[in-house]
């Protein structure tokens, strides 16, 4: 029965790791990023707003991205030197994008870059990043 008992606890350990959350000892569910980190993001016709959100670096990031402009816009993070132009852009150095046409609101949630830095975002729809639809985001160590 002992051998029956250790190896259950093994599994549940084991299971307990792969789902990415912790259950304590109290029977209580902790998550080992913490509670999300909201971005609130807006798209208007060639700018961000805000223009820089500054988060912590790895945090679970919800990113809530709103279109007030009248055509598509995307909210592209780059992990890289620096953009001027859409003829520039390598696209495998888009840490994370979302999409979302015009009136339209969408939502993403993944982990911030675990460098921190300036990050630069840009709208990656033809010519809009020529037009100055740039901003930041700051990561936090």
């Amino acid at each position: 029965m002992k051998g029956r008992v250790s190896g259950l606890v093994a599994l549940v350990v084991v299971v307990g790791a792969c789902s990415g959350t912790t259950t304590t000892t109290t029977g209580e569910i902790s998550d080992p990023f913490g509670p999300p980190f909201g971005v609130e993001a807006a798209a208007r016709d060639f700018e961000f707003i805000p223009s820089s959100w500054t988060v912590p670096s790895n945090a679970l990031l919800v990113v809530d991205f709103e279109n007030e402009g009248t055509v598509e816009h995307f909210f592209a993070i780059i992990e890289g030197p620096h953009v001027d132009s859409a003829a520039d852009l390598d696209r495998s150095l888009i840490f994370r994008e979302l999409g979302v046409g015009p009136g339209a609101t969408t939502s993403d949630t993944f982990l911030a870059p675990t460098e921190p830095g300036s990050y630069q975002v840009i709208c990656t729809v033809a010519g809009h990043l020529e037009a100055g639809m740039t901003a930041k985001l700051i990561v936090e160590g």
